[in-house]
């Protein structure tokens, strides 16, 4: 797990000079990475990780923390959709955007197509209370997509 919570001065830089590391662990199943409360922490940031997803081809298990991230938008949720998209074999999925106050119901459309495509899914956790720009019926779109997992829990 790398944890970079509270770090400052971190921005998307950091984990764009991970990647290349990253990519080399062609076998790597789990994967969490916990930049709550980075100040610096962007779209960028999400554009990145979702590079990084794509190389990951064994990986089991995700779970990523931007909680107070607040530079973090719909456009950064739309970036990381297609990393999501492409790990077609996840078991295991952890997503927490608490105080992210910029992702609208646009952000939430974009999360469940990620989401959409995970045939192996089994275990869902998405933490986003605080601050949400969600309507009634966007949560309520995103709900009804949520029916097929074994296990949900959802902040």
């Amino acid at each position: 797990m790398l944890d970079i919570s509270n770090c400052e001065r971190v921005t998307s830089y950091a984990l764009e000079n991970l990647k290349s590391g990253l990519k080399s662990l062609i076998g790597l199943q789990v994967l969490k990475i916990h930049t709550s409360s980075c100040k610096n922490i962007d779209d960028e940031t999400l554009a990145t990780a979702s590079q990084i997803l794509c190389s990951l081809e064994s990986l089991q298990e995700l779970n990523l923390n931007f909680s107070g991230c607040e530079n973090i938008t719909d456009t950064g949720i739309k970036n990381l959709e297609k990393g999501l998209q492409a790990r077609h074999n996840l078991g295991s999925l952890s997503l927490a955007f608490r105080n992210c106050s910029n992702i609208t119901d646009d952000g939430l459309k974009a999360l469940q197509n990620g989401i959409r495509v995970l045939f192996n899914l089994k275990k869902l956790s998405l933490h986003f209370w605080g601050g949400m720009k969600f309507s009634e019926n966007g949560l309520l779109s995103f709900s009804e997509s949520l029916s097929r997992f074994t296990e949900l829990e959802a902040l």
